[in-house]
């Protein structure tokens, strides 16, 4: 399969799980560092997360995003931002 494009697709969060109040938490007493996690997701190159080939019988061979990918998306040292 080839790249239709070469254009970046920044990552986006669809959806949040807040185990504990974590996003609550991070909101009201720790905002900078919610702006600088949603900058950090912001700044992953959502192409380069699709990488999945789908085994299901009607989504077989479509490419899905890999959790894996998007782990390895973010930078490790989130201290630059």
């Amino acid at each position: 399969m080839g790249v239709i494009d070469d254009r970046v697709v920044p990552l986006k969060i669809a959806t949040y799980y807040s185990h504990l109040n974590g996003l609550e938490f991070l909101l009201v007493h720790k905002p900078v560092l919610w702006k600088q996690i949603k900058s950090v997701i912001k700044n992953a190159d959502a192409t380069l997360c699709r990488t999945k080939v789908s085994k299901e019988i009607r989504t077989h061979g479509n490419l899905l995003y890999s959790p894996v990918e998007m782990n390895l998306a973010y930078p490790l040292d989130t201290h630059t931002h």
